[in-house]
């Protein structure tokens, strides 16, 4: 399993498992992630696009966006079903916490669905901590 940055020739690939998973759905009016948002965002050096792969075949991607000196937004991780609990978002994590580390990035933040137990329990299992809870809002300009 290779861990790496993602490169626009990687696009499709992360593109598809975005499309693939519903918590991707922030509401019903919107999804996240349009492809041209993906095409800035892989190229933006203030981003963190990190994939999976093997045999070339794209398994699993993480964003994350850095918004100050110490600070991350961890944005999404999304591992295609039929490669869950095998390992790939701790992999995705460990190379993203390496860049982070790297840059002196000491603090990172995540959104997680409130009625998602599961991912919560992950999150908790690698030491993260809950917050306030929230209400998504949006306004379409």
């Amino acid at each position: 399993m290779a861990v790496r940055r993602a490169r626009p020739r990687d696009l499709e690939g992360i593109y598809n498992i975005v499309k693939g998973t519903r918590e991707f759905e922030a509401s019903k009016n919107t999804r996240f992630f349009k492809k041209q948002e993906l095409k800035e965002w892989i190229s933006d050096r203030k981003s963190s696009i990190v994939l999976v792969s093997e045999e070339g075949k794209i398994n699993g991607f993480l964003f994350a966006k850095i918004i100050s000196r110490n600070w991350c937004m961890l944005d999404s991780i999304a591992v295609s079903p039929d490669h869950r609990g095998k390992g790939c978002a701790t992999r995705l994590l460990d190379k993203l916490y390496k860049e982070l580390k790297a840059k002196k990035c000491d603090y990172i933040q995540a959104l997680v669905l409130a009625g998602n137990k599961q991912t919560r329990g992950f999150w908790r299992k690698k030491g993260y901590s809950e917050g306030n809870k929230f209400v998504w809002i949006e306004k379409f300009l």
